[in-house]
């Protein structure tokens, strides 16, 4: 029975990890996708797959209460992968689903690439003094299925994300 439990727990966690190198993959191929024009990556508030994030943070959940379990009857050596896999779902988390980068053909957030002819509504609004991300601002984006997302701009990128909602016709600033 103990023997069993490993193999299935440990298989569950190989799918895991295999599955968080797929995602990977896939949010690299769409910051490629749109030819960004900064170097960081920027955070985004909404990413409109709640279904997605959820079910990641359930899987996670249950890994982290499996891992805890798990411990009470063997050692982390043969838990490795489970324990493993868990970390690294929590440490990818930002990255593989609240990143973003804006680029000269659309925009990608996480794996979602949308194309500059998508987007049907841009705001840019720079943040009040008062706000905790100050001096960055929000640029709020509503593709042609009406979803919002909202991207927080730093600063220094302001003139090449300026340059190019001009270049597409989406300029909306306000201060």
């Amino acid at each position: 029975m103990s023997n069993t439990y490993l193999i299935i727990i440990n298989l569950l966690a190989t799918i895991f990890i295999l599955y968080l190198i797929f995602q990977f993959f896939r949010v690299r191929r769409t910051r490629i996708k749109c030819e960004p024009v900064h170097e960081r990556s920027f955070r985004v508030k909404g990413t409109g797959k709640w279904w997605h994030t959820r079910i990641y943070i359930i899987v996670l959940g249950l890994y982290m209460v499996l891992v805890l379990l798990s411990l009470w009857f063997f050692n982390l050596r043969t838990l490795l992968f489970l324990y493993g896999s868990t970390m690294a779902g929590y440490w990818l988390f930002p990255t593989l689903f609240r990143y973003g980068k804006i680029g000269k053909k659309g925009v990608s957030i996480a794996d979602i690439f949308i194309p500059w002819e998508d987007v049907e509504k841009v705001k840019l609004e720079w943040l009040p003094l008062s706000h905790s991300y100050y001096p960055n601002g929000e640029l709020t984006l509503m593709n042609q299925s009406h979803q919002n997302y909202t991207i927080l701009i730093e600063k220094t990128c302001e003139k090449e994300i300026c340059n190019l909602l001009e270049k597409n016709n989406l300029v909306t600033i306000t201060t």
